[in-house]
């Protein structure tokens, strides 16, 4: 019987269970294409699988995307018609819509202004939480941003009794506070996510009206880095705890950051949690999520 990626729209046209559908597509899609000869695979990739208006158009050109990857193909061009894009923003989506596909922080920069939401220099998941309210209630969040640093104004001197006002996140910046730091624990090493976390504070510091200098945030980031344990998870970091757990898999033992990199490319077109573990699902090599 000829292999046919067409045939993966039947449980679509014939209306199964969301649930039944995701895992025809997730689960045994990738078990028969693993079981066909190179031609056969190359053959059921030139067929372009017909559109069918629903969400699982993106769903199904991921995951042909995603065999087609690991068996070495290419990438056939049908996947990438924009016609199978749902992922789109839009006021009326549903929050859980949202939170299952993936916006690069300039579309959600545009679609924030359109909604009235106020960007200033927010940061993306700051932008991501307040777009939530908004699908959640319908109204534009009150939260203001920090105001943008002045065209022309000059950066801050960096000198611990200097109130933070032009502060500039870059390489002088850090080394100055490093400084700070290494002048009272001169082996204290750096920690992940003491530069997320300090910013973090100085941001609610800001944003609370209560003035800091460059010495306040050389304690602060001393705290950090002299706390026990890991620092918290960096929220909404998806990306870095993506390729985090991607490491830690002994799994993936050998295999390069740009091994992870090339997974969570692909996971990012799934709609669904973009989580390591919702990539382990959708591979042969794992057989979580498809029992």
């Amino acid at each position: 019987m000829t292999f046919s990626l067409g045939g993966y729209t039947r449980g679509i046209e014939e209306g199964w269970p969301a649930e039944d559908t995701y895992r025809w597509i997730v689960c045994q899609l990738p078990r028969s294409f693993h079981g066909r000869s190179a031609a056969e695979q190359r053959a059921a990739l030139a067929e372009r699988v017909p559109l069918t208006g629903t969400k699982w158009d993106a769903l199904l050109a991921a995951m042909v995307e995603h065999v087609a990857w690991l068996h070495g193909h290419e990438r056939p061009a049908w996947v990438d018609e924009r016609e199978r894009d749902v992922a789109r923003l839009r006021a009326s989506m549903s929050v859980e819509e949202f939170d299952n596909s993936y916006f690069y922080a300039a579309d959600l920069k545009v679609f924030a202004r359109q909604l009235g939401i106020a960007v200033g220099r927010r940061r993306k998941l700051e932008l991501e939480e307040l777009i939530r309210g908004f699908l959640r209630t319908g109204r534009v969040p009150p939260a203001r941003p920090l105001p943008d640093r002045r065209a022309g104004d000059g950066r801050d001197r960096l000198a611990a009794e200097t109130i933070v006002r032009n502060y500039v996140d870059d390489r002088q910046t850090k080394a100055f506070l490093r400084g700070l730091v290494h002048a009272r624990a001169p082996s204290l090493r750096d920690k992940s996510g003491q530069w997320y976390w300090l910013n973090d504070w100085r941001r609610t510091q800001i944003q609370a009206g209560q003035p800091i200098t460059y010495a306040d945030l050389g304690n602060r980031l001393l705290e950090l880095a002299r706390s026990e344990g890991r620092l918290p998870r960096i929220p909404a970091a998806r990306f870095n705890n993506f390729v985090t757990d991607f490491k830690a898999d002994p799994a993936n033992r050998g295999k390069s950051r740009a091994d992870a990199v090339a997974a969570w490319e692909r996971i990012k077109a799934v709609p669904g949690p973009k989580t390591y573990d919702a990539y382990a699902a959708l591979a042969p090599s794992h057989s979580k999520g498809c029992a």
